[in-house]
């Protein structure tokens, strides 16, 4: 579980998806890199305004 959608990290998220490792990218609104939106498969993410207790309810 990645708390950024920094397009920087797209590499890595790509080499976890070929281990065949789940990766989930939480990010704030509006502001995930086009290459990490550019992952078609394997990858979950998640945009959040603020980070809150109930995230994940």
């Amino acid at each position: 579980m990645f708390f950024s959608g920094d397009g920087d990290f797209a590499s890595l998220y790509k080499l976890l998806i070929d281990l065949h490792k789940q990766v989930i990218v939480i990010f704030a609104h509006g502001h995930m890199g086009k290459e990490v939106y550019q992952i078609k498969k394997g990858i979950f993410t998640k945009a959040i305004d603020k980070l809150e207790a109930n995230l994940f309810i």
